[in-house]
């Protein structure tokens, strides 16, 4: 009995001293604007709540009215942001015309950042659990490097603290997912996905890998119970949204946001920004960024009658082959983490339209895979440096720290960011298919 209470504080009083540092650290950015269009969208969405009702967030608004912009984010993630919005602060009454209630009152900044800051330290919490799960040897010591690197991160703390994006929330998702992909609870996994793809539908670069993975180890079968689990979930959520303003609304952010940015970078330091560094201003503004198609608004890139777009969709498609290919062969290794890094991070470099958030999921995912691969340490912490700057060309940098790590950061061309995540992209590729298996710390 001793022994097990012994057991258990060890467990816990490294995670609740983790948790309580993360929590106070993150406090003096609560109340300021990290990015502030993202914020004016959150709070025009959260306010429609509050007045009309989650179940209507998706009504037709005419934003030449000044009445705000469409809701173009699955409602998990909105529904997250309104409950901060609801407890700390409330409906802030009638503004006047183009004003926001968070340039007015910094009570409704920390309202919105709130429950990302509380997703946050589950993030961090998880990952923690999971490496002492998972470990052998010096477990709590892979424990809380794990929960310090997903906790006190720059790369993670300037998306959700400072600039307060719901990011850590489909993280969160795409983590419990893979760790139940570990553990072989296959239906739980297309659950947790469901999840994940009802906060963004950025999750979709994970669905090979999983299909892959449940096929190869349970089955037809085990796909069809997937597919029907996560077709549930999907279906009790958005139901309600549907009956309420029509299904056409509700599948609006799945249907409607491909191809709103049709820029063949929007700032990501990815393959095409390392490419067209040499023969385009890309240090400008993101709307002045070459057009990946031809649009109404000029003509974009192209390679022979191939546009910059479709030569994104063949080689992001090679990639999940090769990927696909690796998780088929070795359907038993414990690398599922690396695998969905290596999803992410390709999907990231490869594709077109990548704005300069969209490489936070493939670092989180890196870093749970370094408990049990340590070899990626290195590549983890290189990439936590080219996110970091990467979101920092955009978000605001009224903040000490964000402001020294931008001047000692700044002075090395972004082109050479772009070239060391393809070369990250390569040695995470390289590393799944070595022929011999890595040291296995579990």
């Amino acid at each position: 009995m001793r022994r097990k209470l012994f057991n258990i504080l060890i467990f816990l009083i490294p995670l609740v001293i983790l948790l309580a540092t993360a929590w106070t650290i993150r406090q003096p950015m609560l109340r300021q604007m990290g990015y502030r269009w993202d914020t004016y969208s959150f709070e025009e969405w959260t306010l429609r709540v509050l007045r009309g009702g989650l179940l209507n967030i998706y009504a037709p608004v005419d934003e030449n009215a000044g009445q705000g912009m469409l809701v173009n984010h699955p409602p998990l993630g909105v529904a997250l942001l309104s409950i901060g919005m609801r407890t700390w602060a409330g409906d802030p009454g009638d503004l006047p015309p183009d004003t926001h209630a968070v340039d007015l009152n910094p009570d409704y900044i920390q309202a919105l950042k709130l429950p990302i800051m509380l997703v946050d330290l589950v993030l961090a919490g998880v990952g923690y659990t999971y490496a002492y799960a998972v470990t052998r040897r010096w477990r709590g010591l892979w424990a809380t490097l794990t929960g310090v690197a997903l906790a006190f991160n720059p790369a993670l703390l300037i998306d959700s603290a400072w600039w307060g994006q719901t990011d850590s929330l489909l993280a969160l998702f795409l983590a419990l997912t893979v760790i139940a992909l570990r553990f072989r609870r296959h239906t739980l996994a297309w659950v947790l996905y469901a999840l994940a793809v009802l906060v963004k539908f950025q999750a979709a670069p994970l669905f090979p890998l999983l299909l892959v993975l449940t096929w190869r180890r349970d089955g037809v079968r085990g796909v069809m119970r997937g597919l029907i689990a996560a077709g549930v979930t999907a279906l009790l959520v958005l139901s309600p949204f549907a009956l309420t303003t029509g299904i056409d609304t509700v599948l609006r952010p799945y249907l409607g946001t491909v191809g709103q940015y049709p820029f063949v970078t929007i700032k990501a330091h990815n393959l095409w920004y390392w490419l067209l560094a040499s023969s385009h201003n890309l240090t400008g503004d993101w709307f002045t960024m070459p057009f990946d198609h031809q649009t109404q608004a000029g003509v974009g890139i192209y390679v022979g009658f191939l546009s910059a777009r479709m030569i994104g969709f063949m080689l992001l498609g090679v990639a999940v082959l090769v990927i696909s290919v690796r998780a088929w062969r070795r359907r038993d290794a414990a690398d599922e983490f690396l695998l969905a890094a290596a999803l992410y991070t390709a999907f990231f470099m490869l594709s077109t339209q990548m704005q300069v958030r969209y490489l936070y999921p493939a670092l989180v995912l890196l870093i749970f895979a370094c408990v049990t691969r340590p070899q990626v340490i290195l590549v983890a912490a290189l990439m936590s440096v080219t996110v970091v700057y990467n979101i920092l060309l955009l978000a605001s940098h009224d903040f000490p720290f964000w402001q020294s790590l931008y001047d000692a950061l700044s002075p090395i061309p972004e082109y050479i960011y772009a070239l060391v995540n393809v070369v990250l992209m390569g040695v995470v590729f390289a590393l799944l298919w070595l022929r011999r298996p890595f040291t296995r710390n579990t």
